[in-house]
């Protein structure tokens, strides 16, 4: 019952980015050796994909693969179009062959037509006429023609033969797809596939994330074709930490190796940056700045369904902006303020900014968790100078919300909740007693953002009015922020909310100077930052992940680059190459790892 599933995937996957995104990997679960992938912007003089290897008589030869997404219509065969299939394969034949590595040139050479879907019977005896016509004019050329079917079966004895998916994982895996629009079983049984086969020792690392790559994109395809992407954006997000836990060692270790893993990685990556473009940026970022579009797109009546889905839905587009921030060329190890507005961080950034001003239930969180997606919101709004008016706008009125809250809350916005538990939340506490009122602020991690983010805009009259509010009113409550500590690596990957320590009792101070002085000096003595897998190696933007996938506010260290740091000249528009995704490992860090403070409030859950 899999190969139905697998082939309705094909069928629907678009030519570009997507069905030559999953050629390579099943090129390479054949055994194979991918040369050259498909780009978008390069001329491809017909070969979308090249690779080398054994072919199924046992010799040594060139591929050369040419993709069509669906069924292959006349007009797509020998149309007029420059994307005809035909032309096409004569390019590749006339063309491209000539321009091959020298140690390729004399192998044998088989050219591939990929089709997504099917040949109609009216079509057919074109395709195999031309096919059998240039094999005889062509003395070591071969022409193949892989269906939807052919793609299914390599597919199967490849990536997803039975040692790797046997019967019970391509279960889950089918399950997953026929409940996609039911998020929550989906995701169930999504998660008990991707635990099941990346904690498989008997294969190998690389061969377990692309084949749970495989089955994410099934995922992908078939949430596309029932207009619901919430289940294939949760895998992918999920994926790209566990396949993170998985890979890191080899990428960092193992350097006879080290291409392999960085390459099935970036893979992931480039899954996720796909569904996230499909789900966020195409159906979501075109109404941001539409005046309460998207939060009447909730679908609720009570606002407090609707507050809980806008912030969720922040924390979510802040996240593709600070991946594409990472990506840029150039870009600063840390976020930083970026000169230049031509690349695609700063076109989300800008539509988050339209998000912010046209949704203002986003101005007043209901939850205290919610500093985690705020937090990503506003950093990368203060990464470019063009949205930093948004930012202090989006957080003068965030926290004077909080202020009113805790000050009035009879009569002000609702005060954001400790407790996450919904049946709580639907019934507030109307008239809260002094008691009542002390207990819901005991603690916060709302407060610091606001102040911290006060600081990097240099927003004095909210830093001032911050600290006398704590000073009058929350000299009780326990502001506080999260760090990783030394046993924390592995867990943040992992999707474990216990991991970490609090950075508790922080205090604002006259223009924030306390607040500053308490997080740089974490900075300063917190050796567990840099032991982290993720900076070391240069991909801080997964620690931003990870803190929103677990519900902990976004580590001090990620604003250090827009406390201190200066502005950062990005001018290319272009994402990093596949090597320049590679960054070089860090020399290794002082292993003098302190104890970290823990805190006695009730948020003081990650200390572990």
């Amino acid at each position: 019952m899999i190969d139905p599933v697998i082939l309705e995937h094909f069928r629907t996957l678009k030519e570009r980015e997507e069905l030559d995104a999953v050629l390579p990997e099943i090129l390479t679960g054949m055994g194979l050796e991918v040369l050259s992938r498909a780009d978008i912007g390069v001329r491809q003089y017909g070969a979308d994909v090249a690779a080398v290897g054994k072919d199924d008589d046992g010799k040594r030869k060139l591929f050369l693969f040419s993709v069509k997404r669906g069924d292959l219509t006349r007009g797509e065969w020998n149309g007029r179009s420059d994307q005809a299939l035909q032309p096409s394969l004569d390019e590749i034949r006339y063309v491209y062959h000539r321009s091959v590595a020298p140690e390729h040139k004399k192998l044998p050479v088989v050219i591939v037509a990929v089709l997504g879907g099917i040949v109609p019977q009216k079509v057919a005896p074109l395709v195999h006429g031309y096919m059998e016509t240039m094999e005889q004019q062509n003395r070591g050329f071969a022409y193949r023609l892989w269906t939807g079917d052919t793609l299914t079966r390599r597919l199967l004895e490849g990536v997803l033969r039975e040692e790797i998916f046997p019967g019970e994982r391509r279960a889950l895996l089918r399950k997953t797809a026929a409940l996609v629009e039911e998020p929550e079983q989906a995701l169930r049984h999504y998660a008990a596939l991707l635990r099941d086969v990346l904690g498989d020792d008997s294969v190998n690392e690389e061969e377990r994330v692309r084949a749970m790559v495989v089955a994410t994109r099934v995922v992908f395809s078939w949430g596309r074709e029932a207009g619901n992407l919430e289940v294939p954006y949760q895998a992918s997000e999920m994926l790209l930490l566990r396949a993170w836990a998985l890979l890191y060692p080899r990428i960092e270790h193992d350097t006879a190796r080290k291409q392999v893993p960085s390459h099935v990685y970036f893979a992931v990556v480039q899954l996720y940056l796909e569904v996230w473009r499909s789900f966020l940026g195409d159906k979501i970022l075109p109404h941001a700045g539409k005046m309460h579009a998207l939060s009447f797109a909730v679908g609720a009546i009570n606002p407090l369904d609707i507050n809980l889905a806008l912030c969720n839905l922040v924390g979510r587009v802040a996240l593709g902006g600070l991946l594409q921030l990472w990506l840029l060329p150039g870009a600063p190890d840390l976020p930083g303020l970026i000169e230049g507005s031509d690349n695609p961080a700063h076109d989300i950034a800008r539509a988050l900014a339209q998000l912010v001003q046209a949704n203002p239930t986003v101005h007043a969180p209901m939850l205290d968790e919610h500093s985690t997606d705020l937090g990503l919101g506003l950093l990368l709004l203060c990464c470019f100078e063009d949205t930093r008016e948004v930012a202090r706008y989006w957080n003068r009125q965030a926290a004077r919300a909080f202020m009113i809250a805790a000050k009035m809350p009879q009569n002000g916005p609702r005060l954001p909740s400790l407790d996450t538990n919904y049946e709580t939340l639907l019934r507030p506490i109307e008239d809260p007693t002094p008691q009542e009122l002390s207990k819901a602020t005991a603690a916060s991690t709302l407060l610091p953002l606001y102040a911290l983010c006060a600081r990097v805009l240099a927003d004095t009259e909210l830093l001032a009015e911050l600290d006398t509010f704590q000073k009058d009113h929350l000299a009780h409550c326990n502001a506080q922020g999260w760090v990783p500590n030394a046993r924390c690596d592995d867990k943040m990957w992992q999707g474990e909310r216990l991991h970490g320590s609090a950075l508790p009792n922080l205090e604002i101070g006259e223009a924030g100077e306390k607040l500053a002085a308490a997080l740089r000096l974490e900075c300063e003595e917190n050796t567990a930052w840099a032991e982290l897998s993720a900076i070391r190696l240069g991909h801080w933007a997964l620690v931003a992940c990870a803190c929103r996938q677990t519900r902990v506010p976004m580590p001090p260290q990620m604003w250090l680059g827009l406390l201190d740091g200066n502005p950062v000249s990005i001018s290319k528009n272009d994402r990093r190459s596949i090597n320049q995704f590679y960054r070089p490992v860090l020399s290794a860090v002082q292993k003098n790892p302190r104890a970290l403070r823990c805190s006695t409030s009730p948020l003081a859950f990650w200390s572990v």
